[in-house]
């Protein structure tokens, strides 16, 4: 069943806060995890979509952002995928590898928190962490 809720959304891009906001959300346990999902705002760079996220347990972790399709990152596990570089139209190799996984959710909400790497041969590697409080 879902779960009207609100929402706190934090994230760091390189160590550096990029984003701490507050918003409505929904809640669910799903599977034998968890689903979060809420509606992307302007201040979030992702006006009028919808993104879900599905914790299970230590180990899995999927976003689906917006259109974007599923990114399911697995604890120890490395996640290669492509994105097309808009200048160019060339598909550019991209990794993903979760560096930190805490799921402190419980069917009355909580905290879920995960800190992962991007690769690709242009940019070099990124660190990111999204941490989302469920209340």
């Amino acid at each position: 069943m879902n779960k009207n809720v609100l929402l706190n959304i934090r994230s760091d891009y390189n160590g550096e806060e990029t984003l701490n906001i507050l918003c409505d959300g929904k809640f669910s346990e799903k599977n034998g995890g968890f689903e979060i999902s809420w509606d992307g705002s302007e201040v979030m760079g992702e006006n009028g979509e919808k993104n879900v996220v599905e914790i299970y347990g230590e180990n899995t972790f999927v976003f689906r952002l917006g259109d974007g399709g599923d990114l399911i990152l697995e604890n120890g596990k490395t996640c290669a995928v492509s994105e097309l570089d808009a200048d160019t139209m060339k598909s550019i190799p991209v990794q993903f590898f979760i560096t930190e996984f805490k799921n402190e959710l419980s069917s009355l909400g909580g905290k879920v928190t995960l800190g992962y790497s991007i690769s690709n041969p242009y940019t070099g590697s990124v660190r990111k962490r999204l941490e989302i409080s469920v209340m």
